[in-house]
């Protein structure tokens, strides 16, 4: 019932299906080593997420050893030990957030802002060092 739930949510979008294994997840491949995806979810949010124990499952079938996650929310936190072994860094961002003045493009309406560049660098910058590590996408 959960897999036709979260079918639902993702309308006409594509999933990815994988019958040897089981697998079906709301994820994309970016280029061959970048996947994105929405936050894997534990408890009554599988009803509508990817169940963290499925992207566990499937980061350790494709991607063993050779798997970095950022969790860019900062409304939920997970382990790196629910991860299986895989790397795990926390970039929080807050969702949904509309600045105040949206549209007049002042720095006195968009104080906010100032608090998301550092650790956007941060994120931007530790992605392209593990990309540079890899030496290919």
């Amino acid at each position: 019932m959960a897999t036709w739930i979260r079918r639902l949510v993702s309308k006409n979008k594509r999933r990815f299906q994988d019958g040897p294994h089981g697998f079906d997840l709301d994820l994309a491949y970016i280029a061959p080593r970048i996947i994105a995806m929405g936050l894997p979810a534990e408890g009554k949010d599988v009803l509508y997420r990817n169940p963290l124990s499925e992207i566990a499952r499937f980061l350790a079938t494709y991607h063993q050893g050779h798997a970095k996650v950022y969790n860019l929310c900062s409304e939920h936190r997970y382990s790196a030990d629910k991860l299986q072994g895989v790397l795990l860094q926390q970039f929080p961002f807050d969702d949904h957030q509309v600045w105040r003045g949206a549209g007049r493009h002042t720095a006195r309406n968009v104080p906010s802002c100032k608090l998301h560049v550092v650790p956007f660098i941060r994120f931007c910058t530790g992605l392209g060092l593990v990309l540079l590590r890899l030496n290919r996408l």
